[in-house]
């Protein structure tokens, strides 16, 4: 044995570990003919899920796009948008009419913002590298990598919370489960357990392709709507047909002035909302069939969907206080309120465990789509040689318990603050990226040369950064900024500063927009004007996915893996 052992490890080689551990490399990629054997020390800027998505993976229509849409905007972060604003004064009338507002020109942006990769059909790091250049677009794809980590823990907290009320239905002893962690932690044993299960539960839906996902946000749309107005339904006819009080108003309000910038800062945080889902957008845009499909589906259901939710979790708060004395934003409150005013009824408990089983389904699939592959497609950008979308998204599920969302939740409301305020930072890449393609570029990419990591790229700017972009971000950033580090109360900000945060968004959108239109204007890109036609090399896509035989290599794929193992077993000399 110890003969073999010895033969063994010095038939191991450096090569054979490092191969066996590469992300799978598409044999007929873009960049296969430039690049087709690297070495260890050189950088890789695709895999197979970088390349541009082939004709026979365009699988989303205008019918998946609004599922998708339906589900996620039917969920738990966006029925409570509404409750921060009336806490601060506001009418309920006018917080609703922010989120409206915002999530009107949000869809504007969104739609404007998924034209290019659905055109192209190209997630958001290969995106990202036309507008930022190929090393610039590192920053802009960091930056949304950390914000997707955070709020894929966050969001499964919020799962959680969901699957505990659905145990708690079926065995209603789980409420009596002896808390063994300290009080000071934020979380109970039973959330934690139900933490786990939601985190266990999710990781089938990580190893799903996202392109095959379609169907799941479909299915899901079908339950967690009606979920929606059957709670909305129950809390009114609990209140005996009325949606309750009206909530106080702040004496204030009769400032038109102090009025006019709350109402500001409720559109500010609408806009929170929807900020990451407008710079992710590329990375559900690309499975589309055609630019329609993505463009008139969204823009049309994405602002129903996200404020119909809002002025439910309103009304909902409205009615049950009037019965409960107490108004409850969060749903799997209203939900455990339900059992105990009902005493565990089994009635209630069969309602109440088909509702929380409904958000819980549609908390997981927003998860997986808004954060978990986001991250993946993010990861696979910043090291596409390493790893691939699937393999970011279970580091995305492993990061779940290390970033302790319930302390988050509980005790850092500086950090929920920033991310909060994220919306600021995010902001200016979408604005960048939209000015770029459609008034720089002309719709127009060389789709080869964003995969060509030298000088011989248009993309490659000045050294890999394209600096019109960087300075357009800062400039975007710089005036909002100040009001936001005000938010933390650890320095005074004047009343300037912190109007210019209350408008944070829109402001750092326009201005970045604005910014990099300007400087384009006055030191052209080599990417300016290089075609009068709007999306000349769209239709060359398929092209030069056909030139490179990139059409539908799914079992190619399966005898490319099957050949990399023989290879590693050879290298290894077992």
């Amino acid at each position: 044995m110890t003969p073999n052992l010895s033969i063994l490890s010095r038939r191991i080689s450096w090569q054979g570990i490092v191969h066996a551990l590469e992300a799978p490399q598409n044999p007929y990629s873009v960049t296969s003919e430039t690049a087709p054997e690297l070495s260890s020390n050189q950088h890789v800027w695709s895999n197979h899920d970088l390349d541009p998505t082939e004709p026979a993976h365009r699988t989303w229509t205008w019918l998946h796009y609004t599922s998708f849409w339906l589900a996620s905007s039917f969920a738990t972060g966006t029925w409570t948008t509404g409750s921060a604003m009336i806490a601060l004064g506001m009418p309920w009338y006018a917080a609703w009419l922010a989120v409206v507002v915002s999530h009107i020109i949000g869809a504007v942006l969104l739609v404007a913002n998924g034209r290019g990769p659905t055109a192209y059909h190209i997630g958001f790091p290969v995106y990202a590298r036309a507008s930022f250049g190929m090393w610039g677009s590192y920053f802009a794809i960091l930056s949304r990598c950390v914000v997707a980590a955070i709020w894929f823990s966050v969001n499964s907290f919020y799962g959680a919370n969901f699957v505990s009320i659905c145990l708690r239905c079926i065995w209603p002893s789980w409420h009596n489960i002896p808390n063994n962690i300290p009080v000071s932690e934020g979380i109970t044993t039973q959330t934690m357990v139900a933490l786990f299960i939601f985190w266990v539960l999710s990781m089938p839906f990580i190893f799903i392709h996202p392109r095959n996902l379609n169907w799941y946000f479909v299915a899901k749309s079908c339950m967690v709507a009606p979920a929606c107005f059957a709670v909305l339904i129950w809390a009114i006819v609990l209140n005996g047909g009325s949606i309750g009080p009206s909530f106080q108003v702040s004496a204030k309000i009769s400032n038109p002035g102090y009025y006019g910038w709350l109402w500001m800062s409720a559109l500010n945080s609408g806009f929170g909302g929807c900020s990451a889902l407008i710079v992710a957008q590329a990375d559900i845009a690309r499975w589309a069939r055609k630019p329609s499909d993505q463009s008139w589906s969204q823009l049309l259901t994405y602002p129903i969907f996200s404020a119909l939710p809002a002025l439910f979790g309103i009304l909902v708060a409205s009615a049950t206080s009037n019965v409960w004395g107490k108004a409850y934003w969060n749903l799997w409150d209203v939900l455990g309120e339900a059992l105990d005013y009902y005493q565990m009824s089994p009635a209630s408990r069969g309602l109440v465990f088909l509702a929380s089983f409904a958000f819980a389904v549609a908390i997981l699939g927003t998860n997986v789509a808004a954060n978990s592959l986001p991250f993946g497609s993010d990861i696979a950008g910043l090291f596409p040689r390493w790893i691939n979308i699937r393999r970011g998204q279970v580091l995305c599920a492993v990061l779940t318990f290390p970033i302790v969302p319930w302390r988050i939740i509980k005790s850092a409301k500086s950090l929920l603050t920033f991310l909060s305020g994220y919306s600021i930072l995010m902001g200016p890449f979408a604005a960048i990226c939209i000015v770029d393609y459609f008034f720089v570029a002309n719709g127009t990419f060389s789709i080869t040369e964003l995969y060509v990591g030298n000088e011989s790229s248009r993309y490659w700017y000045y050294k890999g950064w394209n600096i019109r972009a960087i300075a357009a971000w800062i400039l975007g950033v710089a005036l909002p900024f100040p009001g936001f580090v005000g938010t933390f109360g650890t320095v005074n900000i004047t009343s300037g500063g912190t109007h210019l945060w209350e408008m944070g968004y829109l402001l750092s959108v326009i201005v970045s927009g604005l910014a990099y239109y300007a400087l384009s204007f006055w030191f052209p890109p080599a990417t300016k004007g290089v075609e009068s036609r709007f999306e000349t090399m769209a239709q060359e896509v398929d092209m030069v996915l056909d030139a490179h035989e990139i059409v539908d290599h799914s079992l190619d794929q399966k005898e490319v893996q099957n050949e990399k193992r023989k290879s590693v077993v050879v290298q290894l000399g077992v």
